[in-house]
């Protein structure tokens, strides 16, 4: 059992104040989620609601929000989790109590990356950095994961290496199992991520494309070491990309073949569209011309609109990819003048992204 599982629970053991019992069962539903186990965190939530459900416990009631955003963020439910973390923030702040400020400004922070509410983010990361105690590891690991996944994607290595450093450092010293996983994961996942963006550009990172593949696989070991379940197609999906990226057509296709149906991703990271396009270029690389005719036949390019501009940027420049090919030349649709609007909306993401994160990549 994880450390702080471990202290909650002794905690839990010893404490006969209400208040603090409902606090810590928040908090215990919170971990529990983030290894995947949002059954038992559900009906923890349900348990401490029975009593503070009428807002009795300000202090209960933001550890409540912010068990029941993460509850829905593993759901991809971002707009539910958005609102449980901004009431969360809102009620700290009219508590004027600094711990909880800060604790729910790091998730608030997280949310909105995710989200992609960068001047939000911003602000939420401000006050973090105003209200957290220099030993507070969960705020302050928390903080990191956010930092170290923006700097990947903006191909900012040093400053992503020395946030994973600073949040590990902080999440072993608060024995948070599923937090060290989150900085593995995000430091292989968000990698692939940016190194697809490069590799569309011919400007792949031979280095860091060998790190990731560690990367991954010391985030699947500590899944199957710890026993947590969340993202785990996150982490195939990207193994399949790594792949793709580095002309491992025979080892790509499989994995890409057996997550045709996307479930356990967002809609705006990934759909049936932009999977196929990858596995037809896999095919495409293998020589199964047939495959691939046959398979672009059935392409609605429009799904890609949904996506997030990074996922938007690849999938348009796959496509571009196989249009090129002297084998299709002329049988497949030309996404020229959209691939162009794509990295034009790639490029300003990116560049809010990175005016966002200024202080933190630079100090």
């Amino acid at each position: 059992m994880a450390q702080l599982l471990s202290r909650i629970d002794a905690r839990l053991a010893q404490a006969t104040d209400e208040h603090l019992i409902a606090e810590l069962m928040a908090k215990k539903a919170a971990y529990l989620v983030r290894v995947g186990d949002s059954a038992t965190a559900r009906a923890l939530v349900a348990e401490v609601r029975k009593t503070f459900n009428d807002g009795r416990s300000g202090r209960v009631t933001c550890f409540l929000q912010i068990a029941e955003g993460l509850l829905h963020y593993y759901e991809f439910e971002s707009a539910a989790a958005h609102d449980r973390f901004t009431r969360a923030l809102f009620l700290a702040e009219a508590l004027r109590q600094p711990d909880l400020i800060a604790l729910c400004a790091a998730w608030k922070a997280f949310i909105d990356f995710y989200s992609c509410r960068f001047e939000a983010m911003s602000r939420s990361l401000v006050l973090v950095r105003d209200a957290v105690d220099k030993d507070d590891h969960a705020v302050l690991s928390r903080r990191a994961v956010v930092l170290m996944t923006g700097a990947i994607i903006l191909g900012a290595k040093e400053a992503s290496q020395t946030w994973f450093r600073i949040g590990h450092s902080h999440a072993v010293a608060d024995g948070d199992q599923a937090c060290i996983d989150a900085l593995l994961f995000g430091r292989g996942v968000f990698g692939v991520a940016r190194q697809r963006v490069d590799w569309c550009r011919a400007m792949c990172d031979e280095e860091w494309l060998k790190g990731i593949r560690a990367e991954l696989a010391s985030a699947t070991n500590l899944h199957q070491l710890v026993g947590i379940s969340t993202m785990r197609n996150h982490i195939d999906l990207s193994l399949a990309r790594l792949n793709l990226i580095e002309a491992r057509w025979d080892e790509a296709l499989p994995l890409l073949l057996r997550l045709q149906e996307p479930s356990g991703f967002p809609d705006n990271h990934l759909n049936q569209t932009a999977l196929s396009i990858e596995s037809l270029y896999a095919q495409l690389q293998l020589g199964d011309l047939q495959a691939v005719e046959a398979g672009a036949a059935a392409i609605d390019l429009a799904q890609l609109d949904a996506l997030d501009p990074d996922e938007r940027v690849v999938g348009l420049s796959i496509w571009s990819k196989l249009t090129e090919h002297p084998a299709l030349a002329g049988k497949l649709p030309s996404v020229q003048a959209r691939l162009e609007q794509a990295w034009s909306d790639y490029d300003l993401y990116e560049s809010q992204l990175r005016h966002a994160l200024e202080p933190w990549l630079t100090h």
